[in-house]
């Protein structure tokens, strides 16, 4: 990763980059690891076809999860499996080009088939933090990564761990030589420490310094040739002239047989071509730079027309193009930043894909495609088409390998069918009894929305109510953000307006009208949050401090807090609410004796589901984390590991935090549990022992 992009995205973060030294051999101290989706009209038009998209690509089972012994405690629920993916920080092809492997800013190390999207192996916590570095070697055997002092080498066939090793300094960028016999890494280089370090994997001796780097100086990307006979580098040091013009980044090329410097340039950011013969270089200010190793002097720069610095490069396969992206701070506000491609012949640029997001990107091995980490693994094509949308997309030329789910918009079905809102504002559905995605609904209508029936055969997409087996719309849905089926499965409950809610009679589909009564204005400001009892008789709608319980008739009973409300949740018997405001603890009125609600758990709470029978609860606290708490005394039954750490500001974990917002359902069972904390993925749990 470049500097610039590398400094970009982390320091949002608040997240500062580690380093390491102290290499060992595969075969010495060798240790075992394990991992760690326009309002409709409310009218019921039954028998239309609905447009369910198919998976571009089909998929495998669930990721293959070992578990850390840290992350399994005492009680009734231990991790089980997962789906979805966190943000990607590193995404490369494996040298045969038939398997990508991913680093995500919450740990994970996950090795995809290329062209499905299914896991070949996945550690759910290959490291505690954010996987800062992550490099493959051409010869298929190793992959290595790096997270704060720490660097790990795995196997690359079966994600095997061969050694882990600890340092002083911190980590940057990391390089695997083409026989697998070394390994460079990047650190933040002072006195003491050089920026620049290669070992060998074989003896674990200090093979080489690449010189002259400056001792303050941050290597922020390497890269051997594929002939072995040079490093690459780009450094960030103190500055120094080139000619008259005074520079702080630049671009190293070091021989490995005595680790001197045969070239240094100014640059950002390189990249090799396959062959090895050329390196393309971009610059602050926008430039980029052709220049053929063999004879530095012929080299070629190209206006690019821009002062926004370069981002990221990569070659096509073929050699003849760079495709280039920069920091161009108005179009990724506007959510969106293009790759420009460059011909080499005659350095003429135009414009290649333009996907939403700012992930890094890779060119894929045919070079007719981009894969994009951002939003999830998202492919794109290079050479957009004119009738192609601004994502580059058109006649099924876009898929997603692997998706990022909102984790505020996820729900289960008593049998564990599980549906949530991709990042790419569609419904998509898993089996969570095997980790298989089933099917793909777009969201229509305006409508950002989802719901599954308790027996997994309705669904609700966006604006739309569908029956899956015969893939008929049953009705149209003025849903908004909330829809809720009840577990007889006789009801449904929407919000049809910022203020209004509505329960359906599904007894009277597919003939008629199905709402039981109209459109009830009862809340004062907006829907926050909508629960409907088991037999479909209640409805609690929560707005900023007031959660409403309306009852069958429609009369309505307000229950208030001192705090802006973001969750209510009815208990199964039908005697009591509660409700979480991400400022106090959890909230329970018994509608017999409700003056005062009581006051469940050791903080203030951030969301909260019941078990079908209502004996315990699963609440997410500021600080304490995932609990299972006993409903009645609010007494700690479990402490469930840490696993879905957002990678954002602790802030971003709390109410208000958009769909970061975590969430936690059941299955009608009880024994299987889903959390998601914003991270992008959703986390599974089975009681009693049932782990994959």
């Amino acid at each position: 990763m470049t500097g610039f992009m590398r400094f970009l995205p982390l320091t949002a973060l608040g997240i500062f980059l580690y380093g390491c030294s102290d290499f060992g051999p595969p075969d010495v101290d060798r240790e075992e690891m394990v991992g760690d989706r326009d309002e409709g009209e409310d009218v019921t038009q039954p028998g239309r076809g609905v447009e369910r998209q198919e998976p571009s690509v089909t998929f495998g089972p669930f990721e293959p999860q070992t578990l850390d012994p840290a992350l399994v405690t005492d009680g009734p629920y231990q991790p089980c499996g997962h789906v979805g993916v966190g943000l990607i920080t590193h995404h490369v092809y494996s040298a045969d080009g038939a398997s990508i492997f991913l680093a995500t800013a919450t740990g994970e190390l996950r090795r995809i088939d290329a062209r499905q999207g299914s896991s070949d192996w996945s550690h759910r916590r290959a490291h505690d933090g954010m996987i800062q570095a992550l490099a493959v070697s051409s010869n298929g055997r190793y992959v290595a990564t790096a997270s704060g002092r720490t660097v790990r080498l795995w196997s690359a066939t079966d994600g095997a761990l061969l050694f882990t090793r600890q340092a002083d300094k911190q980590i940057s960028a990391l390089a695997i030589s083409p026989d697998g016999a070394q390994i460079a890494y990047g650190q933040f280089g002072d006195n003491v420490a050089p920026a620049v370090v290669v070992r060998s994997l074989v003896t674990d001796e200090l093979v080489g310094v690449p010189i002259p780097v400056n001792p303050m100086g941050i290597a922020e990307q390497l890269a051997f040739t594929p002939d072995g006979a040079h490093l690459v580098g780009t450094t960030h040091a103190n500055g120094y002239f080139h000619g008259a013009q005074y520079v702080s980044w630049s671009v190293d090329v070091w021989r490995t047989a005595d680790w001197t410097s045969t070239l240094r340039v100014p640059g950002l950011v390189f990249a090799l071509s396959d062959d090895g013969e050329t390196l393309a270089v971009g610059v602050e200010v926008g430039d980029l730079t052709i220049i053929p190793l063999a004879d530095p002097a012929a080299a070629r720069t190209t206006s690019m027309e821009r002062s926004d610095p370069i981002l990221e490069l990569a070659f096509t396969p073929d050699g003849g193009t760079v495709a280039s992206r920069a920091y161009f701070s108005t179009r990724v506000q506007a959510g969106f930043n293009p790759i420009t491609l460059t011909d080499l012949a005659d350095l003429r640029s135009k414009s290649g894909s333009s996907p939403r997001g700012s992930g890094r990107f890779v060119i894929s091995p045919d070079g007719q495609s981009v894969v994009y980490g951002s939003e999830g693994l998202l492919v794109r094509p290079l050479h957009p088409d004119a009738d192609d949308d601004e994502d580059g997309c058109g006649a099924g030329r876009c898929s997603t390998l692997v998706p990022r789910i909102k984790n505020t918009r996820v729900q289960l079905s008593d049998e564990g069918l599980l549906i949530a809102i991709g990042q790419d504002d569609a419904a998509w559905l898993w089996n969570m009894e095997t980790g298989e995605r089933l099917e793909r609904y777009p969201l229509t209508l305006g409508a950002n929305t989802v719901a599954i029936s308790p027996d997994g055969e309705r669904i609700v997409a966006g604006g739309q109510l569908i029956e899956r087996e015969t893939d008929v719309e049953l009705g149209r849905l003025r849903a908004r953000r909330h829809a809720v089926f009840s577990r007889d499965r006789t009801r449904l409950g929407t919000d049809v307006s910022p203020t209004a809610i509505k329960r359906w009679d599904l007894d009277l589909l597919p003939a008629g009208e199905i709402f039981d009564w109209a459109p009830r204005s009862v809340v004062g400001s907006a829907v926050t949050s909508l629960d409907i009892s088991d037999d479909g008789s209640l409805l609690a709608a929560a707005d900023r401090k007031t959660v409403y319980v309306i009852d069958a008739e429609g009369r309505v009973s307000p229950y208030r807090a001192e705090s802006p409300i973001s969750q209510a949740v009815l208990h199964p018997n039908g005697e009591s609410v509660f409700a979480v405001t991400g400022v106090d603890r959890v909230l329970s009125w018994r509608f017999e004796d409700a003056a005062e609600p009581l006051l469940l758990g050791p903080e203030a709470a951030n969301t909260l589901a019941l078990s079908p029978v209502g004996d315990v609860m699963v609440v997410q606290f500021s600080e304490a984390g995932w609990l299972l708490v006993d409903p009645a005394t609010g007494e700690t039954v479990q402490r469930l590991p840490w696993i879905n750490v957002d990678p954002f500001a602790a802030s971003a974990r709390r109410v208000g935090a958009g769909d970061r917002r975590p969430i936690a359902r059941f299955t009608g069972d009880g024994d299987r549990l889903a959390t998601a904390s914003g991270d992008g993925v959703v986390q599974l749990w089975c009681r009693d022992g049932a782990v994959d």
